[in-house]
């Protein structure tokens, strides 16, 4: 019985082997059949066939190579290693063209990806570029449709394949404010301006700092006339965050600090503010710091801020009314 039972084992191993040879010597000529055939379909420009069939043909060349160490099939597949990613990228852009949105995409991401595991760098370099672009067209048009969710969540599939892709921050930011949603365009707009610092892209870093610095400004402004000034000083201080050079902000907060008899915040803020603005208008900073420096005890230093601040003929009366009768300089 065991005889037998050996005598079978080997039967069997034989007819495997037997079976084995023949598959290999079929397939490296159905390598060479598929290969030609997406050659066919490469040239006819039917990229969807091409594509299929180099891809059938790249798997079967992969098995024969770690199998057989077969060189012909080894040399073919370093051959669609470039082939297939450039014709499923070239239909991408073809989708695109023909404004087949969705398609495009899905065929760009699958383009990365074989890029990817193919270690073709050149299309991998060009989808990286092209998906973020593409969203953010998407995210566009919903924007101007004021469909502000959907456009968040194509900004977002942006970013999640580019960090840097400082125009989908710049579109986060013009929503954020649009919602007035303070908190995620104070977030969206630090890390827009450290990708736009990393990049070198200066313009769209200032469009960033201008857009989310006035919209603080203004409402820090709004919320101090209504008298609301802790409001106030927290949007005046998230102005400056974005805009160190927002003159107008440290202005508004020394005006707030002396409003509350808190004055050495509003001489720190006096000084900074004089630090950034133009000769012609330092009057009104002038004018705020002699008021800080007379509530503070500082005789001579309120005399000689109004005194500066009286070199405007805009501030001058005031500011001779403060020194002859309030602070009665000498």
């Amino acid at each position: 019985m065991r005889g037998m039972q050996n005598f079978l084992k080997i039967l069997v191993t034989g007819v495997l082997l037997v079976m084995m040879g023949g598959v290999n010597a079929q397939s490296i000529e159905e390598v060479r059949s598929l290969y030609n055939e997406g050659g066919t379909a490469s040239q006819s420009e039917d990229l969807p066939l091409a594509i299929e069939k180099f891809t059938a043909c790249a798997e079967m060349c992969e098995t024969l190579y770690e199998q057989e160490e077969d060189e012909e099939a080894g040399t073919l597949l370093e051959q669609l290693k470039g082939t297939i990613p450039t014709l499923i990228y070239k239909l991408c852009m073809e989708q695109l063209k023909a404004k087949q949105t969705s398609e495009g995409l899905a065929t760009a991401y699958k383009a990365k990806q074989v890029a990817q595991d193919y270690g073709n760098q050149d299309i991998l370099d060009k989808t990286s570029k092209l998906i973020p672009q593409v969203h953010y067209k998407v995210a566009a048009g919903f924007y101007k449709q004021n469909q502000m969710d959907e456009a968040l969540s194509e900004l977002d599939k942006a970013l999640a394949v580019d960090a840097n892709y400082t125009d989908a921050y710049y579109l986060k930011c013009a929503i954020y404010k649009t919602q007035e949603n303070d908190d995620l365009l104070l977030e969206s707009t630090r890390k827009g301006v450290a990708a736009a610092k990393a990049g070198n892209d200066f313009q769209t870093e200032d469009k960033m700092v201008k857009l989310t610095g006035g919209y603080f400004l203004k409402k820090g402004n709004d919320q101090k006339a209504a008298s609301q000034y802790d409001a106030a000083m927290v949007s005046l201080n998230r102005a400056i965050e974005i805009e160190a050079e927002n003159v107008t902000a440290y202005y508004l907060l020394t005006s707030i600090y002396n409003s509350q008899n808190n004055w050495d915040q509003a001489i720190e803020m006096a000084q900074k503010g004089l630090s950034f603005e133009t000769e012609a208008n330092k009057a009104r900073f002038y004018f705020e710091l002699g008021k800080a420096k007379f509530g503070k005890g500082d005789t001579a230093g309120a005399c000689e801020a109004y005194s500066k601040a009286a070199q405007n003929t805009d501030y001058a009366a005031n500011a001779n009314y403060e020194m002859e009768h309030v602070v009665k300089c000498q």
